[in-house]
């Protein structure tokens, strides 16, 4: 009974581990004309938000503002809200492994700046 306890406890903190592991601090980089407000993420084609990944009362100005967030490894759709309340979302954005950074450029908000 005592070693059951033991495997169970270890298969538990192995798993949270592993949770904490795959949590990645992702450096985000604003080069827009936007005022970024709020930055959620997505499973690839849901339309499941995440809480805005920035802290509260903080945002990224426009022209070169930077932050670090946390999220988990994956491929995500992520939303972007302006200081006027506009919404952009750029389709399936890597951040995990080498890919630790999100450049917001006028480039990839483009679709976007004209609503």
């Amino acid at each position: 009974m005592l070693l059951i306890a033991f495997y169970l406890f270890f298969i538990v903190s192995i798993s949270e581990n592993t949770a904490i592991e795959s949590m990645q601090r992702i450096s985000v980089v604003n080069e827009s004309v936007w005022e970024i407000t709020s930055i959620q993420v997505s499973e690839v084609g849901k339309n499941d938000w995440s809480e805005n990944l920035l802290s509260d009362n903080h945002w990224l100005v426009a022209g070169g503002g930077a932050v670090i967030i946390k999220a988990k490894c994956n491929i995500y759709d992520v939303k972007l809200i302006d200081t006027d309340k506009h919404q952009c979302i750029i389709k399936q954005i890597d951040i995990c492994g080498n890919s630790q950074s999100l450049l917001i450029t006028d480039k990839n908000i483009s679709p976007c700046l004209s609503n």
